[in-house]
């Protein structure tokens, strides 16, 4: 966790998301991963299987919280969060933009199985043009694998009715 403007970084976080986007700065928290690889598989280039391991422990460490205990917190600070969400300028609440965001990673689909990837320039990209055009959050999920991706929601889906 980086310290400084806690709060602040955690709301934007959670706007950006439900917008279906993610900060590309100022983050909360930052989580090294080793680099994203990919391999070829009869001529076409797919994510290594490998990849999804990189945020194991962060997935296993953030669904270990107690849901309770995570709700009491939010509800805790909620006064905090609505005050620096506020701050953003933004229409609404806090706490509309976090349900928000939590519906938008729980209704995020599974990346279909052995899918194409590009590399027009240096990233890699989606060779489907629908699958490249999903959002930033659906993509940073899809990075995570179908395994971290659906661990993480069920841990949500237990959390959004507590908010």
């Amino acid at each position: 966790l980086i310290p400084e403007q806690q709060i602040r970084k955690w709301v934007v976080l959670v706007d950006a998301a439900a917008d279906g986007k993610l900060p590309t700065k100022d983050l909360p928290l930052l989580f090294p991963m080793p680099a994203f690889d990919v391999i070829s598989v009869d001529d076409t280039m797919r994510m290594n299987p490998q990849n999804f391991t990189r945020a194991n422990l962060l997935i296993d460490t953030v669904t270990a919280i107690d849901v309770q205990k995570l709700a009491n917190y939010y509800h805790a600070w909620r006064p905090v969060l609505e005050i620096a969400y506020k701050e953003l300028g933004r229409e609404g609440s806090f706490k509309m933009r976090l349900q928000l965001a939590l519906q938008n990673v729980l209704d995020a689909p599974v990346l279909p199985e052995n899918t194409a990837l590009v590399q027009p320039k240096v990233y890699y990209i989606y060779a489907d043009p629908a699958l490249e055009k999903s959002s930033g959050l659906n993509k940073l999920l899809w990075r995570l694998g179908t395994a971290n991706q659906r661990q993480l929601q069920s841990y949500l889906g237990g959390l959004l009715p507590l908010l």
